[in-house]
């Protein structure tokens, strides 16, 4: 999945692209970005550079257009070759520190600039609350996971995101509230899992699952119906607004809240509640993005939507429910990238 940049997004976004294209005109030994092309090109419509076995540039040209892939950053810049003078001037200004980009802004500073301005405090004018579960337990079986953590987070009056912390002691409150609640309930695989799991925890009905099912915005549902893809929130959040997990696996946090249990150290449980809580903000500024942008790149398509395609595909669950809070880390035998 890729961010495509225009040529004003180059400029005005904070991205590293340009600094990346660099090192591969450097490696071909090319000054000028049209030598560049002509070099690279000699050896395929299609061009690959590695380091340590990850790719580090793709350089695609697709008949009438050109298509610069940067995986680190998760950019691509596509143009018509009759526009490559313009690209060129973009980078040679770039190179010469012509124009500085010292106010050009992150997407997570302008999504969250216009989340102060009111823009995203509501969906279609509904309030909305967002939340991540943490649990133990066999990831294929939700009746099976232990509840462990939550966070919770929903915009204030004052425009600004309020963050709430619930644990098994007031778990049943924080359902009850999710029930009562009148609009939208977002996840990232909420609707499979997290749901599920927390009626299970308490014991109480079927039924209570399908009423927070009905009115739940599950992200990773949305990704499933637009592309057709499994994928992990730490892989979309990262790649739409370059923030990842704080720990390398749900596991790891699960660790180390069972050395918690045995040593009662507090700073093993605040790590893992920052990673839960990071977990939810991962899942808002998705959210944000994909309210924002209204679409999204992946495997060189372009997938549109509207607010009302994302609240139908939201909503609908997928075929084959995936039992895991954290899909990036689970075992690899679905199809997620």
């Amino acid at each position: 999945m890729y961010k495509r940049f225009s040529f004003d997004d180059l400029q005005n976004i904070k991205n590293n692209f340009f600094q990346h294209f660099e090192r591969v005109t450097q490696r071909e030994r090319c000054i000028h970005v049209k030598d560049f092309c002509k070099t690279v090109f000699k050896q395929g419509p299609s061009v690959y550079y590695y380091f340590k076995w990850s790719p580090q540039f793709v350089c695609h040209d697709q008949d009438s257009d050109y298509s610069f892939i940067d995986p680190v950053d998760s950019i691509e810049v596509v143009f018509p070759k009759e526009q490559l003078p313009q690209f060129s001037q973009l980078f040679k200004t770039y190179l010469t520190k012509h124009k500085k980009r010292d106010n050009s802004q992150t997407i997570q500073q302008i999504l969250m600039e216009q989340f102060t301005q009111w823009v995203f405090n509501t969906i279609n004018g509904k309030p909305y609350i967002v939340y991540d579960i943490e649990t133990d337990g066999d990831v294929f079986d939700v009746t099976q996971q232990k509840f462990i953590m939550a966070y919770a987070a929903q915009p204030t009056e004052n425009n600004k995101m309020q963050y709430e912390y619930i644990d098994t002691s007031n778990l049943k409150d924080f359902i009850q509230r999710l029930l009562d609640f009148d609009w939208y309930i977002v996840g990232f695989n909420s609707i499979s899992f997290d749901n599920p799991v927390i009626i299970h925890n308490i014991k109480w009905s079927q039924d209570m699952i399908n009423i927070l099912n009905k009115k739940s915005l599950d992200i990773f549902t949305f990704l499933y119906h637009s592309t057709g893809k499994k994928i992990g929130l730490n892989k979309v959040s990262s790649a739409l607004v370059g923030v990842g997990k704080t720990l390398e696996s749900w596991l790891e946090g699960v660790n180390l809240y069972k050395q918690y249990l045995k040593t009662g150290d507090q700073k093993l449980l605040e790590t893992f509640k920052a990673y839960c809580k990071n977990d939810v903000k991962m899942t808002i500024l998705t959210l944000l993005y994909l309210i924002h942008y209204k679409k999204i790149h992946i495997e060189s398509q372009e997938v549109e939507f509207s607010i009302n395609d994302l609240i139908q595909k939201w909503c609908t669950p997928i075929g084959e429910e995936i039992k895991s809070d954290d899909i990036d880390n689970k075992p690899q035998n679905q199809s997620i990238f």
